[in-house]
């Protein structure tokens, strides 16, 4: 019988599908340091490389594809560290690529 106090035990692999279903967008280590606003970071930095010609916020941008998104999350880049596959899934990374590029234009 399952309950708060003696819950039932899942499977590893319907551990990662909850894990995966229950996926927020920007997940909690990005947001950490790519949200808009003073005391982030990635948004500061990134405020500083481009002086105002491109956004600082990362979902503002529309030059930034999701295969590029990708490749930062997984090698980093300048101060931003990359991300293993233990930390962010495959499937994980794939859907924060498609919704950090939802703005992207190709040109």
């Amino acid at each position: 019988m399952c309950s708060q106090l003696w819950p039932c035990s899942r499977s590893p692999t319907q551990q990662r599908r909850k894990h995966v279903d229950d996926f927020q967008p920007v997940p909690s280590v990005c947001r950490h340091c790519h949200s808009a606003g003073r005391g982030n970071p990635g948004t500061e930095s990134l405020q500083v490389k481009y002086s105002g010609n491109l956004p600082a916020v990362l979902l503002e941008r529309s030059d930034l594809s999701a295969p590029m998104v990708a490749q930062f999350v997984r090698q980093g880049v300048l101060s931003m560290p990359l991300f293993r596959k233990t930390e962010i899934t495959d499937a994980e990374l794939a859907a924060l690529s498609a919704y950090v590029a939802k703005k992207y234009v190709q040109r």
